[in-house]
C-alpha cells in the first residue's frame, strides 16, 4: 500500500512538473511570459522537483542501454 502510494505521488509530481513546463513552454513562445523570467521558471522548476524527474529518466535509459549488454 504504501508503495503504491509513492509512486502515485511521484506520478502526480511529473504530471504537475509536465504540465508546467508545456505551459510555460507556450507562453514563453508566444511572448505572453517575457524571457526574462526564465530564471525565474527554471528556479519554480527546482522547487517542484525537476531534479528528481530527471533521475527517473536516467535510471530508466540505464537500465534500458544495460539490456544490450
Amino acid at each position: 500500500r504504501r508503495m503504491l502510494e509513492q509512486q502515485e505521488r511521484r506520478i502526480a509530481e511529473i504530471d504537475n512538473i509536465s504540465n508546467y513546463i508545456n505551459e510555460m513552454t507556450y507562453k514563453f513562445i508566444t511572448g505572453a511570459e517575457p524571457l526574462t523570467n526564465f530564471d525565474t521558471y527554471m528556479d519554480t522548476l527546482q522547487k517542484m522537483g525537476i531534479e528528481n524527474l530527471i533521475q527517473l529518466h536516467q535510471e530508466a535509459y540505464d537500465s534500458f542501454m544495460s539490456r544490450g549488454k
